[in-house]
């Protein structure tokens, strides 16, 4: 799977900003920098909707964050659908899904986009030696989604 390297706004890759949105302050620069992105193909759709549902954690009022969370699930929804097998997509759904709060119903699909990732990293589809995929098994197995068997085969990876 190919990497997205494309830079937005000068400010660092979106896989780098990704993992720098632990505070308001990445969170905004993550969104600024997919809105920037496009969503032509599936990668950057993903991203922009993994930034957007993220927003909606910083975003001002009720209607506004569930605003925000929505278009950001229809975001990745729609490149999940464009593009199935990509296992950084189903990370990035999967992310966003252990991340959400429970009354948003959003984390159906957390077990099964973390046996597409875990598959894809087995068959070495990718590399578990890439700083990105480093930092996504890191999640994976700090996230409180995955089953034991998942986190057994994840951890044979680090």
């Amino acid at each position: 799977m190919a990497c997205l390297s494309a830079r937005a706004g000068g400010t660092g890759s979106l896989q780098e900003l990704f993992f720098n949105a632990g505070t308001d302050v990445g969170i905004r620069k993550f969104y600024q920098a997919a809105q920037g992105a496009g969503d032509s193909q599936a990668l950057t759709r993903a991203y922009k909707g993994a930034a957007t549902a993220m927003y909606a954690g910083v975003a001002s009022s009720v209607a506004d964050k569930l605003s925000y969370f929505r278009a950001g699930r229809k975001l990745l929804e729609s490149a999940v659908q464009q593009d199935p097998d990509h296992a950084e997509i189903r990370f990035l759904r999967l992310a966003v899904q252990v991340k959400a709060p429970g009354i948003l119903g959003y984390s159906g699909d957390i077990r099964a986009d973390a046996d597409l990732i875990i598959r894809a990293l087995e068959q070495g589809r990718v590399s578990s030696g890439t700083a990105f995929w480093e930092q996504a098994i890191s999640f994976m197995l700090g996230s409180g989604g995955l089953t034991a068997a998942q986190k057994q085969r994840l951890q044979k990876m680090q």
